[in-house]
């Protein structure tokens, strides 16, 4: 009960606010004094499908998560010449301070990534407590989910057929 009180009390955002050069200093570095930001530098094309992900996985989480600051821009506007190859970054800003700098999301699962293995990545770098109530449950059914894509990912093709593999035997149809 104390940790929802808690919880409540410091629910301050629960979006993905978008943001510009000049916002940058108060938005993210002083934001990150009071509360944990995590800031996505954004493909400037529509075409990287990983950058599209992370949009998604954060507005998921800044709705499941309004404690935490999750803001986004375009890499190229925010850093001159940002390769769009870079996209998506993470940066992690906790007390003033940039803690994490993730380029891709290959530490998690790439373009696999769901919000469990986001979570679970958010509680590595310290802006989620890892005995955070919310995460418990989602993060069964998020390892059930995982385990039936990992099942449908190897079908029919990808399954071993281990009963004829070495089998000596005479055939069972004589």
């Amino acid at each position: 009960m104390q940790q929802m009180n808690a919880l409540a009390s410091a629910a301050l955002h629960g979006e993905v606010y978008p943001i510009s050069k000049p916002e940058y200093s108060r938005e993210v570095t002083e934001a990150s004094t009071t509360h944990p930001v995590l800031l996505h530098l954004s493909s400037s094309t529509h075409g990287n499908a990983e950058s599209r992900l992370l949009s998604e996985l954060f507005r998921q989480a800044a709705r499941k998560y309004p404690e935490v600051k999750f803001c986004e821009i375009p890499g190229n506007m925010c850093i001159e010449n940002y390769p769009d190859k870079n996209c998506p970054t993470i940066l992690v800003y906790r007390e003033g301070d940039l803690r994490k700098n993730l380029i891709g999301l290959g530490e998690m699962r790439g373009a696999a990534t769901r919000l469990p293995g986001f979570e679970r990545w958010l509680v590595e770098q310290g802006v989620l407590l890892a005995g955070d109530m919310r995460l418990r449950r989602k993060q069964e059914e998020g390892e059930e989910e995982e385990h039936r894509e990992s099942r449908a990912a190897t079908g029919i093709r990808g399954a071993s057929n281990t009963a004829c593999v070495g089998d000596d035997e005479d055939s069972d149809w004589d």
